[in-house]
């Protein structure tokens, strides 16, 4: 597997994830969640129903953590989980299979292990597809093929976090045509559960913040275009530049964007100069959330022509391979990023709702483990109602294709939707979900919504 590229001056970052085999993988994951939780010595197993202790997956913020104990009654039957009984109303709405994955830190890792074995092939698949780029590739690996991101190596952050190239997101098809366009690297990908539409990103590079930013200004038809990007990264973790700015960090300030060519046969004309401008910005304390509106010209159209208005919810509270420090805050920051996304810059009388709105735009440095989690929970969120329900525009036709390479997904239990969906969203971009912290986080959200400990109306949309 090959490194990130940073610059010189800053130290390195230990890398997403090399390629362990599959055993080894499940085994080190096992062994840093039980460290985490119960010290260095291994866990021993307890008779059924002994108490175990709570199962908290926040770091911060004592009054914030989201937990759930296990019934200390050794009488009362596993089944007592789905009672209807007044004292248990409100945990009586949540799945059995988030229950018992968020006690049973070992079906966590079960379920993750056979996740990991699925990653590995479609990782061999990925690989395979690169060494085969002047040959013939059989469906197992054209279904993964990313020879697209091996011909644009300086447009990626991370050499081993590349698009699929069946769902690559292209920028400008309108001028170089039908599936091609700019690079990017950035997926789109479907919700499983939810059936929403997103865009998933690595944090832009410089040589590729002009095709980031055309997202909002020359996606086709214009009902295509990203009007709401959510962040989930610092511009800077821990000394490492986590992502390159692309806007200014002064309200009213501008900076002007311009295009890097990326092949010499490029089409002539092609508009190259973005100006991006922060007209507006305030503090969400709901969702921990900085949101601001971005307006978007081009610096070489005549009379700089229309202007394109994007709402950016920046969300720092989020480590890398970590989980947010609040699960109230990253709760209410996808309540959020649905709203700001449903509400028109200027909307026609009686649409102040827009029902079939364009797809978000969501990365953190990678694009694949936060950004994968992001979405996931959403997706959750919006199949238990707690989400507005998506509505598919006549635009998008993306369908996901099913796996070719994966038969082991036959393993993951059925009804575990957490698991399905991360299965789901790893087929379209690879990596996404990075760390079983990240996947319990999932059900821990699911849960505590479920429970009513996320209290109190929605946060305000900018």
């Amino acid at each position: 597997m090959l490194t990130a590229r940073r610059p010189a001056s800053l130290p390195d970052k230990p890398p997403i994830e090399k390629a362990l085999t599959p055993s080894a993988l499940a085994i080190r994951s096992r062994e840093q969640l039980s460290r985490r939780r119960f010290g260095s010595a291994r866990r021993a197993k307890r008779p059924m129903g002994q108490s175990r202790s709570r199962l908290s997956f926040s770091r911060r913020n004592q009054s914030d953590r989201l937990s759930l104990k296990r019934s200390t009654d050794s009488k009362k039957p596993s089944s007592s989980m789905s009672s209807t009984s007044p004292s248990r109303s409100k945990s009586a709405r949540v799945p059995i299979y988030v229950l018992d994955t968020l006690r049973d830190p070992d079906l966590l890792m079960e379920n993750w292990s056979v996740l990991a074995d699925l990653d590995y092939q479609r990782q061999h698949a990925m690989r395979e597809s690169l060494v085969r780029t002047h040959y013939a590739k059989p469906p197992e690996i054209a279904r993964y093929s990313v020879t697209q991101a091996g011909e644009n190596k300086n447009r990626n952050r991370y050499q081993n976090v590349a698009p699929y190239d069946l769902n690559a997101v292209r920028v400008g098809e309108d001028m170089f045509g039908p599936g091609r366009g700019m690079y990017l690297n950035a997926s789109w990908v479907r919700e499983r559960a939810g059936g929403a539409l997103w865009i998933a990103s690595q944090a832009p590079l410089p040589n590729t913040h002009f095709e980031f930013l055309a997202l909002c200004t020359d996606m086709t038809p214009k009902e295509k275009r990203v009007r709401t990007i959510v962040q989930l990264t610092p511009w800077v973790e821990k000394k490492f530049q986590a992502a390159h700015p692309y806007f200014p960090n002064r309200l009213g300030e501008s900076i002007v964007i311009s295009r890097v060519p990326q092949s010499p046969d490029e089409p002539l004309g092609l508009r190259s100069r973005l100006r991006v401008t922060v007209a507006r910005e305030r503090l969400i304390a709901e969702a921990d959330c900085f949101i601001r509106s971005l307006e978007i010209t081009y610096e070489d159209w005549p009379g700089r022509g229309p202007m394109f208005e994007v709402r950016h919810l920046a969300y720092d509270s989020w480590a890398d391979h970590g989980v947010p420090n609040s699960p109230s805050t990253a709760y209410h920051l996808a309540l959020l990023a649905d709203r700001c996304n449903r509400m028109p810059h200027t909307p026609e009388p009686g649409k102040e709702v827009d029902p079939t709105p364009p797809p978000i735009l969501v990365h953190c440095s990678a694009g694949v483990g936060r950004t994968g989690t992001f979405i996931a929970m959403s997706s959750l969120l919006r199949s238990l109602g707690i989400l507005p329900p998506a509505a598919r525009p006549p635009w998008d036709t993306y369908t996901p294709e099913s796996s070719a390479v994966t038969p082991q997904a036959d393993q993951l239990p059925e009804d575990d939707q957490v698991v399905q969906e991360v299965n789901a969203l790893r087929e379209q971009r690879t990596l996404m979900v990075q760390m079983p912290d990240q996947m319990e986080f999932i059900y821990g959200i699911l849960a505590a919504a479920l429970s009513g400990k996320f209290e109190g109306p929605p946060p305000p949309s900018a």
